[in-house]
């Protein structure tokens, strides 16, 4: 059998109170979770453009979600990696139309610009655009 020596569970709240006289709660939240997000290892989707995408444009929220987790003005990505990551099970030829339809739509949205698949130095398909954000 094995022994646990020690364990510790990490909640959102860390205190609740409520004050009986004001009958209001207040509540505060666990320390920790300041660790994991002070080092912004997170992405701000811009919403105004996100509400502006067309119909159908799944493909695009998901590069939008991709491109805004990257400071770097160039992104690359190979095809490949992506195909896998988008969970995209149409043949490659579909998948190269959606991906150029979602790039346009990023394009459109000034979220990115020069959206292109080119090979890579190892000869490797990849995805390559700029990244607006980090340009301003």
């Amino acid at each position: 059998m094995a022994i646990i020596e020690d364990t510790d569970a990490l909640h959102l709240v860390d205190h609740l109170r409520f004050d009986r006289r004001a009958e209001t709660y207040s509540f505060e939240i666990d320390t920790r979770w300041n660790k994991m997000f002070c080092n912004r290892e997170f992405a701000l989707i811009d919403w105004r453009k996100r509400l502006l995408f067309g119909r159908s444009q799944d493909m695009a929220k998901a590069l939008q979600r991709l491109n805004a987790s990257s400071s770097d003005l160039v992104q690359r990505h190979r095809l490949d990696r992506l195909r896998a990551k988008l969970c995209y099970g149409s043949p490659i030829r579909k998948f190269r139309e959606a991906l150029h339809a979602a790039m346009r739509e990023l394009e459109r949205l000034e979220v990115i610009a020069g959206g292109r698949i080119e090979l890579s130095s190892r000869k490797n398909e990849q995805v390559v655009w700029i990244n607006l954000k980090s340009s301003a």
